[in-house]
């Protein structure tokens, strides 16, 4: 019968060291973090014996290892290996003279080894070491769960999970020493007054409360995943940001709550190591030389086929769909110095009737990074989005929203989120900074966050007789100029549309009739992940082209209605979105193709809402309907204003007759009594008046 051998812990942690050397060897007294694994059930019982302070252990045993092998080191180099000179060293320094060489050169080796160890010439290397080499840990032998899956029976055992930090609290200091007046070092906990006597001395440790939550590798918003306090101590106190991925190995513990018989659990962590973030898609060579070659030889092609591959359960909407495109890839840094610097980050606000799309398109964007969070507006709060301070357990806890966690928020049905929580989300998007200054926290994180919002128009329906922003309410017009808008809407071709519909529902029963994506969702992702890592920069033409743009669109006379916000922002945007297309076209610079479709898709954008973009003419919205009532009848205004009579002689105004006549001509009045109706009311206004007896001007 074998009977196992039964170790002692200082046997075991002696073993430790030794198997420690052999791992380590001689390194260079760097800053860095030395990684062991704990893959032995006798090293698992230090573990166990020193619990939380484990940590403290490992990393001692791991320094002494490394110290140990430089003074091998040194001491190999102080005794010769010369015969001649050992023999008269042996003799000289051995008690016993007559061993051999190898025998005796050992000896003289542990000799020098005692010399180096208590004369003092160590200790700037052991300090060296001590403040530069420090040590995490992970377990192999310990199986990995998930934190919902702890329970009771896990209380007091090891655990081992993927969290992701959302809250801190802050720093704090424990006793874990004391020294009493005796001489003796006393754990804190082990420490009886009586027993021992008074105290002379504290020890301290630093120590944090951080909320983590359950990994999760699909998040949305409204997902309840288990969060849990993890104490953390010395060197991990106050190095983890919230957001940051993590690997918890801890003891599984519980609390007493205020409440009787109540206890809340919690986590003593032992160490705590980042995890690498999950890795964006990354297209093949081949793949991406494809993509390259369609989009330079076939731009437009191109970009239509992207469209038609976002969300292709949505009939049309090139424009909406487009727009997610561009704001996944962001626009080109802007700023030459880091205090210069604008947000690239372009951000969307689609807006239509009920039915059209919107969160459909929303939830299916989220798919395209895992940095994409789709998240329910009238459900989020600002402690959600940004920082918050919230009693988790009894304890105040900084905790960590989407808009700091991830960097492209799909922010669903926004018109109904309350109005705080708007001018937080409008502060961040502008600014890119989630501020926190209550007591007793004090932070400012930058983040790096786009927007793409959906929202409906007021009373659910977009009313063409409203302005913009009267259809936009309750939005303010703060938030909306700080997004692209953009009004989604059905198409006209009811057939296709309809049969669009059932064909995506795949209920044909024929798998050919099915609708079919041009790209794949993964080639969607590898793509815009390789390209919203380019930095194209503006040719001279350009330049001039996107010059002239903005100087003729700000020219263009716009109605009452037409009153969404228009300012500089405006003109960044179009800088932003113009490199966006360069970078969805694999182009090193924006040339006049992308600044044609970068025009092309801000026109449509703007009549989308109402706006002219051309100071002739009415312009059109995506439908192909004129955009508005109003912006026809002073169409019609302008053109009877700037007549010529005979010999070139201005005309002065116009008639009832002439106008009533003009506007009959139109579908907007089918009949001669709507026509009548609106003039009168625009008479009753103050936008014309009657200069002479039955002639009339716009003021």
């Amino acid at each position: 019968m074998l009977i196992e051998e039964i170790k002692t812990p200082s046997r075991i942690q002696d073993e430790f060291v030794a198997d420690l050397k052999e791992r380590i060897g001689r390194i260079p007294i760097t800053k860095k973090v030395y990684h062991v694994q704990i893959d032995d059930k006798n090293q698992l019982q230090l573990l166990t014996i020193h619990g939380k302070y484990f940590q403290n252990k490992i990393q001692d045993m791991v320094r002494q290892a490394i110290l140990q092998n430089w003074i091998d080191y040194i001491s190999e180099l102080n005794v010769p290996k010369d015969e001649e000179l050992l023999k008269d060293l042996i003799q000289k320094q051995c008690a016993d003279t007559s061993l051999d060489i190898v025998e005796g050169r050992l000896v003289l080796l542990k000799q020098e080894v005692v010399k180096l160890e208590v004369s003092g010439k160590m200790e700037p290397l052991e300090k060296a070491i001590k403040e530069n080499i420090r040590v995490s840990f992970d377990v192999p032998v310990v199986k990995r769960s998930k934190l919902s899956e702890l329970e009771a029976k896990h209380v007091n055992r090891i655990v081992v999970f993927d969290a992701t930090v959302v809250g801190v609290e802050p720093q704090k200091l424990i006793i874990y020493e004391v020294i009493t007046d005796g001489g003796q070092t006393l754990r804190w906990e082990n420490y009886d007054a009586k027993r021992d006597g008074n105290i002379r001395e504290y020890k301290y440790h630093d120590v944090q409360h951080l909320l983590v939550e359950e990994s999760d590798d699909n998040p949305t918003d409204s997902k309840l995943l288990r969060k849990i306090i993890t104490k953390v101590y010395d060197w991990h106190v106050g190095i983890y940001e919230i957001g940051a991925k993590v690997q918890v190995i801890g003891y599984y513990q519980a609390e007493e709550n205020k409440k009787k018989d109540l206890y809340d659990p919690y986590v003593d962590a032992l160490t705590i190591h980042r995890l690498e973030e999950k890795a964006e898609v990354i297209l093949e060579k081949d793949e991406l030389e494809e993509l390259k070659l369609r989009a330079n030889t076939e731009p437009a092609e191109y970009l239509e086929s992207l469209t038609q591959s976002v969300c292709p359960t949505i009939y049309e909407n090139h424009i909406p769909k487009l727009a997610m495109l561009l704001s996944f890839v962001g626009g080109s840094q802007m700023g030459v110095r880091p205090e210069d610097r604008k947000r690239s980050n372009i951000s969307i606000l689609l807006v239509g009737n009920p039915g059209t799309g919107k969160s459909e398109i929303l939830k299916w964007a989220r798919q395209l990074s895992h940095k994409a969070v789709y998240v329910d507006a009238p459900n989020a709060s600002a402690r959600g989005l940004l920082y918050g301070q919230e009693e988790f357990e009894g304890r105040k806890i900084l905790r960590a929203g989407v808009m700091i966690r991830f960097n492209k928020v799909c922010l669903d049905e926004l018109d109904k989120m309350r109005d705080k929580e708007r001018h937080e989300l409008n502060t961040a998007i502008e600014q890119q900074i989630a501020p926190y200054h209550k007591t007793p926290f004090d932070v400012e994180t930058p983040i790096n966050v786009s927007v793409m919002a959906a929202c409906n128009p007021n009373s659910d329906r977009w009313i063409d007789d409203r302005s913009i922003m009267e259809n936009m309410k309750p939005l303010e017009s703060m938030i909306v100029s700080r997004c692209i808008l953009i009004k989604m809407q059905r198409s006209s071709n009811t057939s296709e549309r309809f049969t669009h519909i059932v064909k995506s529902s795949g209920l044909l029963g024929d798998v050919s009739s099915e609708i079919e994506a041009p790209y794949t969702l993964n080639t969607l992702s590898g793509m815009l992940n390789h390209c919203s890592k380019l930095q194209p920069s503006f040719t001279n033409e350009a330049f001039e082209k996107m010059r002239d743009f903005i100087i003729s669109f700000e020219n263009i006379e716009q109605s009452d209605l037409a009153d969404m916000p228009a300012d500089t922002r405006k003109e960044v945007d179009l800088i932003r979105v113009a490199t966006a297309v360069a970078k969805l076209l694999f182009k090193p610079a924006v040339d006049i193709v992308c600044i044609d479709i970068a025009m092309d898709f801000y026109r449509k954008c703007m009549e989308s809402v109402g706006m002219s973009t051309d100071s002739l003419v009415a312009q059109t919205n995506l439908g192909g309907e004129l955009a508005n009532k109003d912006m026809e009848f002073w169409r019609i205004v302008r053109n009877l204003s700037t007549r010529h009579g005979d010999h070139g002689i201005p005309l002065e105004g116009f008639t009832e007759a002439e106008i009533l006549e003009e506007m009959s001509d139109t579908t907007h009045w089918p009949r001669i009594e709507n026509c009548r109706t609106y003039w009168e009311r625009v008479k009753k206004g103050s936008e014309v008046y009657e200069f002479k007896p039955g002639w009339y001007k716009k003021v």
